[in-house]
């Protein structure tokens, strides 16, 4: 009985190893992408996105909407991402996946000078935020400060490391068939335990 625990017990601690270590990579994995978002270097965002994303938008496509989007300098400039959690790292039928959630600190321009025209873009871009998210004009540095509550999805495929699908492509997606079926019961149950 003593040599089935002691087996038991070593098991547990190889395991637990295992995992720590995938966590490390999945945590250097999203640094490279977060640097990546800060930076604006579309390319690097590119290459850490999950291959099937492209079967919804080109590469092409997707990079050519990056730079025009970072050239309208319309776009909120990211600051800082905070990790709130790395979900437990699951195993499925090609590799592994787990889902990240994490607070978006950005800051964005408004788009006139005007208070009343502010306050009236700030309360329509609210309504655009996920929820538990927020918007605030800071009248010193005359931006607004966005702190946008979101997940992503990360998947070490074949191992092949690490790669993301964002939160905006989760659901079109699940509605393609790119995504698989476990994964999506995984984010969705912990949508309804937060």
């Amino acid at each position: 009985m003593k040599k089935i625990l002691v087996l038991l017990s070593l098991l547990l601690s190889i395991s637990s190893f295992a995992n720590n270590a995938q966590v490390s990579e999945v945590k250097q994995a999203l640094n490279t992408y977060i640097n990546a978002m800060k930076d604006k270097d579309v390319s690097k965002m590119i290459n850490s996105l999950y291959e099937p994303v492209f079967k919804l938008i080109s590469k092409e496509q997707l990079t050519t909407s990056f730079e025009q989007m970072y050239q309208s300098n319309k776009t909120p400039e990211m600051k800082n991402i905070i990790v709130k959690k790395i979900e437990d790292i699951q195993q499925y039928k090609n590799g592994y996946f787990t889902q990240i959630d994490y607070i978006a600190e950005l800051e964005l321009v408004p788009p006139s000078e005007d208070k009343e025209k502010i306050e009236l873009f700030l309360e329509i871009f609210k309504a655009t935020l996920p929820k538990n998210s927020t918007a605030i004009y800071n009248e010193k540095t005359s931006k607004i400060e966005i702190n946008q509550n979101s997940k992503i999805l990360a998947i070490d495929e074949n191992n092949k490391g690490w790669s993301f699908v964002a939160e905006s492509f989760i659901e079109d997606m699940k509605q393609s068939n790119l995504i698989p079926t476990k994964m999506i019961n995984t984010i969705y149950q912990t949508d309804k335990e937060q």
